[in-house]
């Protein structure tokens, strides 16, 4: 990590993202200068950001968007015997954090190797020249789930990947406004499971269909038929989803087939 002018070149020809404004000529002073490669880029400030109007537009957005923002499941830790809770942010999160801090800019770029990926993903703050990066070895055996040739599953782990390591970065070059997020989505996240049941049954019947889960499969984790679902109930079934989206656990972790489900 460091907050010299990075060296781009290793980034030439890979994905781009941000929501930077269009390029133009600016006087000397007034703009930031980012190299890709041969090309250079100019970037004139219109405004510098204001962090506590972001941290504001943070909370109203997670309040908004709870039911996308986070993923959590449980695991039994082996030492101890105990049950872990294992959370965090979602891509989803980290690509509307970026939006709003404005004014930067990430990539990624992808070795592949027999066994499995290499993704680097980088975020530049233009506006403090702020650099960092995280790299992923993401497996290319995971269990997908559902029914998918060996090309297509190849291709959904690098893409599981290359989500893994910016999701990483960004949320760790915006830790702030990330923990902000995250809680909020704590507070309110029942809340919006309770006032939006039809998008939760999208949501859980479109996720059975992507990862050819049987609807009993899901009811002895949650270890209920889901006609005895509470709101808490869906918020944790909905949670487990988007820690498969998220390529954070495998389906055989998140939904175990050998549970007992109470009646």
């Amino acid at each position: 990590m460091s907050d010299e002018r990075p060296q781009m070149d290793e980034f030439q020809g890979q994905s781009v993202r941000g929501n930077l404004p269009a390029m133009q000529q600016a006087p000397e002073g007034s703009m930031n200068q980012m190299s890709v490669g041969a090309s250079v880029m100019l970037q004139q400030i219109r405004a510098l950001r204001n962090e506590a109007t972001i941290r504001q537009k943070v909370v109203e957005m997670a309040t908004r968007n709870a039911g996308g923002y986070l993923y959590s499941w449980e695991v039994k830790n082996s030492r101890t015997g105990k049950t872990e809770t294992i959370e965090g942010g979602t891509i989803k999160l980290a690509n509307d954090i970026a939006r709003l801090w404005g004014n930067c800019r990430i990539m990624h770029r992808v070795e592949p190797f027999s066994d499995h990926f290499l993704i680097t993903a980088a975020f530049l703050d233009l506006e403090t020249n702020f650099w960092t990066e995280r790299s992923f070895r993401q497996r290319r055996s995971i269990n997908i789930g559902g029914k998918y040739d060996d090309g297509r599953k190849d291709d959904m782990a690098m893409q599981i990947g290359v989500s893994k390591a910016i999701r990483n970065v960004v949320l760790n070059a915006l830790s702030e406004p990330a923990e902000i997020a995250v809680a909020t989505v704590k507070k309110n996240f029942q809340s919006w499971v309770e006032k939006n049941p039809e998008k939760v049954a999208e949501f859980l019947n479109a996720h059975m269909e992507r990862y050819g889960l049987e609807k009993a499969r899901i009811e002895k984790t949650i270890g209920k038929r889901t006609e005895a679902w509470t709101v808490a109930d869906k918020a944790v079934a909905m949670m487990k989803f988007r820690s498969l989206d998220e390529g954070a656990a495998a389906v055989d972790d998140v939904f175990p087939e050998s549970v007992a489900i109470s009646h």
